[in-house]
């Protein structure tokens, strides 16, 4: 998995309408993924505590789908949305600039860890039993640590600091951008009709909520 850079040129496309599209709050999103790994934190923090026994095969096959499927996800809509949006008001924020720049940082490194952990998690679940369990529990422990360190920064800085420096436009692009990722969430719409609609499609511009037609394809 090779490490993000910041971008230099923008990703997102909207037609601002009404104000933004807040179904859901663009930003909750990103509050609710936290909270989802979070949950993979505490279940490594099981897997490790286990060590050097065998771990419960099924914690370990759980926390092995959410670091290869939710875990890069979560990274794109950070690199590719957040932070580009947030770099644009990072100008004349020395303070706003060296927190972004840290982040991608510790971003780049953690991709890295995930990889390895997930060889190491799948080679023990192939084998059934921990070849290596200190060095397996060491790569755990400091993901999980560096983790609920990076989030608690972005939960506690990092948002806080986005709701009160986005507008209405700011917001309205984020929403466009997560409707038109691998990862839509809607409550206007119902799972199934979001997965019906290929990447890249504007899936908003027959929203049932009259008003809030934001983003273009």
């Amino acid at each position: 998995m090779q490490g993000h850079t910041p971008h230099s040129k923008s990703v997102l496309k909207s037609d601002t309408k009404t104000g933004p599209c807040m179904s859901p709050d663009p930003l909750q999103v990103i509050s609710d993924e936290h909270a989802l790994q979070l949950e993979l934190c505490n279940i490594l923090e099981a897997i490790a505590d286990a060590l050097p026994s065998n771990p419960d095969p099924h914690l370990v096959q759980i926390s092995v789908e959410l670091l290869t499927k939710g875990w890069p996800p979560h990274i794109e809509i950070e690199e590719k949305c957040l932070f580009p949006m947030l770099q644009r008001h990072a100008n004349d924020n020395p303070v706003l600039r060296g927190i972004l720049e840290r982040l991608q940082f510790e971003h780049v490194g953690d991709e890295d860890l995930v990889d390895e952990l997930v060889v190491a998690l799948e080679l023990y679940l192939e084998e059934g039993h921990v070849t290596r369990p200190n060095s397996l529990g060491y790569m755990l422990r400091g993901f999980f640590a560096s983790q609920r360190r990076h989030i608690g920064w972005e939960e506690d800085v990092v948002l806080p600091m986005a709701r009160e420096l986005f507008s209405d436009e700011d917001l309205n692009r984020m929403q466009g951008w997560i409707m038109e990722s691998d990862h839509p969430r809607c409550t206007q719409r119902s799972i199934i009709e979001l997965k019906s609609y290929a990447r890249g499609e504007n899936i908003c511009s027959d929203c049932p909520a009259q008003g809030k037609v934001v983003p273009n394809a």
